[in-house]
């Protein structure tokens, strides 16, 4: 037993007030592991490694590398505290037919409700920041085919994209 052992050499080994205890090379510690336990193991491909930007931060990137191009260079706006999420409020009003039939049918509330975000008015706040933010980039004919979707799509593969470094 090992602590066993250490009383017995306590006082002689703190005169010299370190002590190093070494273990016997016949001491086989028992495997605490039992045969019933299985380890997971998963393969970790270093090569996917960066490849771990989604979409959503693509669209962020390219959003805004869209608002650098057009004088709007500022951080995402912020709603009680939290920072709203433009790529996934962009899917949102495009699931809802675009600005015009959200403003329309007036669903602001619906888009505050899908993007979890509790406001009291939601309509204004939402639609100024959709106006401010994200109508120069809804009006691009196809998000994927914009320029600034693939530069930025080009420059996250290697690492981190230069336009939205720039507009952090």
């Amino acid at each position: 037993d090992l602590l066993v052992y250490y009383q017995t050499i306590a006082p002689e080994a703190s005169a010299y007030g370190l002590c190093r205890v070494v273990a016997p090379s016949e001491f086989k510690p028992e495997c605490k592991i039992k045969n019933s336990d299985r380890l997971n193991v998963k393969n970790q491909y270093i090569c996917r490694f960066l490849n771990r930007f989604g979409d959503g931060t693509r669209q962020l990137c390219a959003i805004r590398a869209h608002l650098a191009t057009h004088g709007i260079v500022t951080r995402s706006p912020i709603i009680s505290g939290l920072e709203v999420n433009l790529p996934k409020m962009f899917r949102i009003v495009q699931n809802y037919g675009g600005f015009n039939e959200v403003t329309r049918r007036k669903k602001w509330t619906s888009v505050a409700e899908n993007m979890n975000v509790k406001l009291i008015n939601p309509e204004t706040k939402l639609d100024r920041i959709y106006l401010k933010y994200m109508l120069p980039y809804d009006i691009l004919n196809n998000v994927y085919d914009c320029e600034e979707y693939s530069q930025c799509k080009n420059e996250l593969i290697f690492g981190v994209c230069s336009v939205c470094l720039k507009n952090v």
